[in-house]
């Protein structure tokens, strides 16, 4: 944009472009027709111009030089001032030459000790000052994000030389968004009632309107924690060796067996066809490796035996192995996506925060809201604390939807070892990038953006983000110690051994009442014939 400064109109035109706040980064000026500089600036004083802004100034001088200025200011709303800058000089005979470029960053990197406003969340009711909450380092037990955003504004003041106002917010205030409300960090953001935010926010669609980013700081990492379950869909462990038609294969292979055992024994006897349940009794300990002290007289027998017999051994081997190494090697963890999860005998529980509650509300996952209405809604542990619902995790059968950056370190202190080993992980929703934002339009941007992004180079965020977060608990078991075996593993052998007694039971008292029945009948045909009984 081309200015004529001897216009007549010149201080309305400046009037009206700082009211629209043209002074930007978004546009490059160059205003001629002045002998004086400090005219020129008398004519700029007061408007908006900031740190961001693109000003060239060619100011002629009682030569036949022209001198060119680049000129800027720091936060025009906080009470900063102007800044000039030489940047070059035109004379006929020699032409231009260029000294130097205030757009740089080491030049503007300087707001005078300027005092801005920042908002920021404690996101807990304080017991105890609030500079010593945020001072203070402690293992993370809470939502400690903000206390990492507090350490980077610091870092920003003592780099571009400001001083800081804190506006304390209770919450993020999501119910805030697109309203005339100026409550929360985002009421504060989206008004414009603050330079930056100290409490470091994610940056999403619905959002783009409210507030700008600058660089990525970290990424918040939510996820549903829980133990991952030795049993799935009700499978016995002695079940698991051989799939379903592999079981049902061999229980016809066995009744097949059987029918051709008592066939070939009708054929060579000449009797009667009956079925007698030795065989399957002989057979069926052919596949428990057990004994038989009978004789089986044909070839066509021996040889459905011999064949069976190598048959049982070979299965017996796969099944014994099988067992073994599901005792020896870990159980391998199967529930690795959110559909999974869903199709599991888990419980869901989400921690108690108002981002989880925002985000199942605006969330078009088909798999995540199934998980809210089949698994949360009938809960009575829906939404708890970070404590009970690991408590949950611990005591085994819940998931439990959580911010990793402290609940680390609950689990380091609540689970042991073993417990720890069984430990899954699900991601129900994507991780979440934490910038330091500022409000739409704000001059402060691109120089936060290169100052956080010399932060990270240098390791100085890296150094403050490791004091806010646990990391991931390594699991410390032994590679040749066994797992233990619970009730839960051999419940379906308890079930089988007791039906057996049962109907052992049950067989035991219906002889038992059979011979009785037997000798009354027999005791009433001695009595009508005259024949005297004696036991």
């Amino acid at each position: 944009m081309v200015v004529d400064g001897q216009c007549s109109k010149i201080n309305g035109l400046l009037d009206w472009v700082s009211d629209h706040s043209y002074f930007n980064e978004s546009y490059w000026w160059y205003i001629d027709g002045f002998t004086d500089l400090n005219d020129a600036l008398c004519i700029l004083e007061g408007k908006k111009i900031n740190i961001d802004s693109k000003i060239m100034m060619a100011i002629a001088t009682n030569t036949s030089m022209v001198n060119v200025y680049e000129v800027y200011g720091t936060i025009q709303r906080r009470g900063g001032r102007l800044h000039e800058v030489l940047v070059g000089q035109w004379d006929p005979t020699n032409g231009a030459k260029w000294r130097r470029s205030s757009y740089s960053y080491a030049t503007r990197s300087n707001l005078d000790g300027l005092m801005l406003r920042a908002v920021f969340s404690p996101m807990r009711k304080l017991d105890l000052n609030l500079l010593k909450f945020m001072e203070r380092i402690v293992q993370p037990r809470s939502y400690r994000i903000n206390i990492y955003g507090y350490r980077l504004s610091r870092l920003l003041s003592y780099h571009l030389n400001f001083s800081i106002q804190f506006i304390i917010a209770q919450a993020i205030s999501y119910e805030s968004i697109r309203t005339n409300s100026t409550i929360g960090i985002i009421g504060q953001l989206q008004h414009n009632l603050v330079d930056f935010s100290a409490s470091p926010l994610s940056y999403m669609k619905d959002r783009m309107s409210l507030y700008q980013p600058t660089i990525e700081m970290m990424t918040a990492k939510i996820v549903a924690i829980f133990r991952h379950p030795k049993k799935q869909n009700g499978e016995s462990t002695f079940f698991k060796p051989f799939e379903k038609h592999l079981w049902i294969a061999m229980a016809t292979l066995l009744i097949f067996s059987v029918i051709m055992l008592m066939t070939a024994s009708f054929f060579h006897l000449k009797k009667q066809y009956s079925l007698d349940t030795e065989y399957f009794f002989a057979l069926l300990g052919f596949f428990l490796q057990q004994c038989f002290s009978g004789t089986f007289a044909t070839r066509s027998q021996r040889l459905t035996v011999v064949s069976l017999l190598l048959f049982c051994i070979l299965i017996y081997e796969f099944y014994c192995s099988f067992i073994i190494s599901y005792i020896l090697l870990p159980t391998p963890k199967t529930i690795k996506t959110s559909q999974q999860l869903l199709e599991s005998n888990l419980e869901v529980s989400f921690e108690d925060l108002s981002y989880n509650k925002y985000f199942l509300n605006i969330t078009r996952d088909i798999t995540l809201i199934k998980i809210y209405h089949r698994k949360i809604l009938p809960n009575k542990y829906a939404f708890v604390n970070v404590t009970d619902g690991l408590a949950l995790v611990k005591k085994g059968g819940y998931a439990f939807n959580c911010d990793t950056s402290y609940a680390y370190t609950w689990i380091l202190d609540m689970l042991d070892d073993d417990e720890i080993c069984e430990l899954q992980e699900v991601q129900l929703y994507p991780l979440l990038p934490l910038h330091v934002v500022t409000p739409i339009g704000s001059p402060l941007r691109e120089i936060f953006r290169v100052s956080l992004q010399r932060f990270l180079e240098t390791g100085l965020s890296q150094y403050h983000r490791n004091k806010i977060r646990t990391e991931k608990p390594i699991c410390q078991a032994k590679s040749f110690s066994a797992s233990q075996v619970d009730f839960e593993e051999i419940q379906s052998l308890c079930w089988i051994l007791g039906i057996a007694l049962c109907a052992t039971v049950l067989m035991l008292i219906g002889e038992i009442l059979t011979n009785r029945l037997a000798k009354c009948i027999q005791r009433k045909v001695f009595r009508e014939k005259g024949i005297v009984w004696t036991e």
